[in-house]
């Protein structure tokens, strides 16, 4: 028999929501959702719904008669329920995140009822963003409020934030628990090595074209058809690039010719890997096919260093729920997550070289669709101090243009346990990311 009884207003950010009433519902509680026309209409509270019927708890609703922002409106809702079913619960929850500004005086209005005719138990519960806290007001809302740490065990998980949204895990992200001792890594800790990572990776990675000893256009027409043909043939063979096969016809050759030198952008000769170095990467998995491998590695280098961070800091590790690994929803993808006790996503998208605009701006807004308007983006680039100086200064000149030309949020991941020459450490960005959320 249900015990208690909570009532929300469905809205369109209901993560909100859920954190005060799972922070004290049992199973067979109750869940009574206030629905406006609109909420009703496009389903707002369905995925909150799935989550909390999958938890045990029973959901039911009633629509509000009227604007969502009239008090009067907001108390008749909850009066018409109450009337209807005469619930026999011992305690009555009310939650005031959701709704617009004057929607928590019809609350309190119909808290005032149950307070003062029936007798029985009220709470108004409120669920803060800054701090990842819960205000608790016992009777009225004019009461003063107890402040509550959420129990992180109850809290949602991101497949629940996901679905609440609408949203579904579409694969088996890796659980990143830093309550586990880390594994050792090179990267990020040893200078040589991670100086040798970036020294064949760069290489990768560089667009940087070729000088081509292409044939001055003036002299082409001048050149019999064959004798261009080739010249330029000998040219692309040198980039590994067959242009035609034997017996075609040189006319046949220059529209090939138009084709091709519009896609091609030849990167400079592959660097090949010395054998010590090469002993070195195996060891540590950097190396794919012959080639140094930046983009899986650095992330879990940077969950890595995510972890130790939260087992060294236990007021930021309070506040989280868990962490995941390569992350996958319908049209998006996430590398490193955060997810809040009070629901909140926080998202290190790992750039372990150069980063696109267009491309952030695409994933913050697929990621606040996802988990809600209050969900944060973070990009983590390199930015290693003692590299090579061509490979030093591209690095701080990609991180300089992503923080400073792309205007987002960028957290530098440093040589850990050292403090660079201008402070600007990972551990410190950190630090930043978490201060508002930690009570």
């Amino acid at each position: 028999m249900s015990q208690q009884l909570f009532i929300a207003v469905a809205t369109g950010q209901n993560v909100s929501n859920m954190p005060p009433i799972l922070q004290f519902a049992h199973r067979g509680d109750t869940v009574l959702w206030l629905e406006s026309s609109l909420a009703a209409q496009q389903g707002w509270a369905d995925g909150a719904k799935q989550v909390l019927k999958a938890r045990g708890l029973v959901n039911t609703q009633q629509s509000i008669d009227g604007d969502i922002n009239s008090p009067l409106a907001i108390q008749n809702a909850v009066q018409s329920w109450l009337n209807q079913h005469q619930p026999d619960m011992k305690t009555l929850y009310i939650v005031l995140n959701g709704g617009q500004k004057l929607t928590a005086f019809g609350l309190a209005l119909a808290g005032r009822i149950w307070r003062d005719e029936r007798k029985r138990p009220l709470l108004f519960l409120y669920g803060d963003d800054r701090p990842a806290q819960l205000q608790v007001y016992r009777e009225r809302i004019g009461s003063q409020p107890e402040m509550l740490t959420y129990d992180a065990s109850r809290m949602l998980s991101l497949r629940e934030v996901l679905q609440v949204n609408g949203f579904e895990l579409q694969n088996q992200p890796e659980a990143i628990d830093w309550r586990e001792p880390q594994k050792k890594v090179r990267y990020g800790t040893d200078l040589a090595f991670t100086r040798i990572v970036h020294k064949y990776a760069m290489q990768a990675e560089d667009t940087q074209q070729k000088v081509c000893d292409w044939p001055p256009f003036q002299h082409w027409a001048k050149k019999p058809k064959n004798q261009f043909q080739e010249r330029l043939e000998k040219l692309f063979e040198s980039f590994g690039i067959r242009v035609v096969h034997k017996g075609k016809r040189a006319d046949d050759f220059h529209a090939n010719l138009v084709s091709i030198v519009r896609k091609f952008h030849p990167k400079k000769p592959k660097l090949s890997i010395q054998a010590d170095d090469r002993k070195q990467l195996q060891a540590e998995g950097w190396i794919v096919n012959d080639t140094v491998i930046m983009g899986e590695n650095f992330e879990r280098v940077v969950a890595n260093r995510l972890a130790r961070y939260l087992a060294d800091k236990p007021k930021a590790s309070s506040i989280v729920r868990e962490c995941k690994l390569n992350t996958k929803t319908q049209g998006a993808e996430w590398d490193v997550v955060v997810v809040l006790v009070n629901g909140i996503v926080l998202n290190l998208e790992c750039k372990s070289w150069q980063a696109d605009k267009k491309d952030l701006d695409a994933r913050f807004r697929m990621l606040r669709s996802a988990s809600g308007r209050l969900a944060r983006m973070s990009v983590v680039m390199p930015l290693f101090e003692g590299m090579d100086e061509p490979i030093d200064e591209k690095m701080r000149a990609n991180y300089e243009h992503v923080k400073n030309m792309l205007g987002v949020s960028v957290l530098p991941l440093t040589m850990h346990h050292h403090t660079p020459s201008d402070n600007l450490s990972f551990e410190a960005g950190l630090d930043q990311l978490f201060k508002p959320y930690i009570v």
